[in-house]
C-alpha cells in the first residue's frame, strides 16, 4: 500500500526510517524526532519520557555518531529530509 505525503512525514514513519536507515534505537529514534521535529529541548525530553539528562545526553551522543552528523543543526535538516 502507498503512503501519503503526510504519512510520510509522520513523527513514526520518521523514526522508523532512522531506525532503518541509520540504525538508531527506538528510543534514539523517538528522541530525534522530539528534538528535531517537535523542537523540544534535552531536558523537556528527558522529564517527557520519564528519564534522566544523561541518558538523553548519551543518547544524542550516539544518534550523532551514528548518523555521522557533528550539530544539532544537522541533525534537523537530516530527520527532516528522512
Amino acid at each position: 500500500a502507498l503512503m501519503t505525503a503526510a504519512e510520510l512525514r509522520s513523527p513514526s514513519a520518521r523514526a522508523q526510517r532512522l531506525r532503518v536507515f541509520y540504525g538508531l534505537s527506538s528510543a534514539e529514534a523517538d528522541l530525534a524526532v522530539l528534538l528535531c521535529c517537535d523542537g523540544r529541548s534535552p531536558q523537556e525530553c528527558a522529564a517527557l519520557r520519564g528519564v534522566s539528562i544523561g541518558t538523553v545526553r548519551a543518547q544524542i551522543k550516539s544518534i550523532y555518531t551514528k548518523t555521522d552528523v557533528a550539530r544539532a543543526a544537522q541533525l534537523t535538516s537530516l530527520v527532516m529530509q528522512t
